[in-house]
């Protein structure tokens, strides 16, 4: 998807952007990255987590659609 790549390089370079546009004030520095689970066969287009290891981890899957 197209939408996916846009995402990954905004969050990616601006972690804290996804947590602007959510509404979400959290302390410390985030790293952003994209994983899959193999045990399940999960992809989640993006993690989230803290670089201390401390706080909240999050999972984000991006959905993109044009309307006519």
């Amino acid at each position: 998807m197209k939408t996916d790549a846009l995402f990954y390089k905004l969050f990616r370079l601006s972690p804290r952007s996804l947590f602007q546009l959510v509404g979400l004030r959290l302390n410390g520095q985030y790293d952003f990255e994209s994983i899959t689970m193999k045990t399940t066969e999960k992809h989640f287009d993006g993690f989230m987590r803290r670089t201390d290891g401390e706080g909240r981890m999050f999972f984000s899957k991006f959905r993109g659609m044009t309307t006519q």
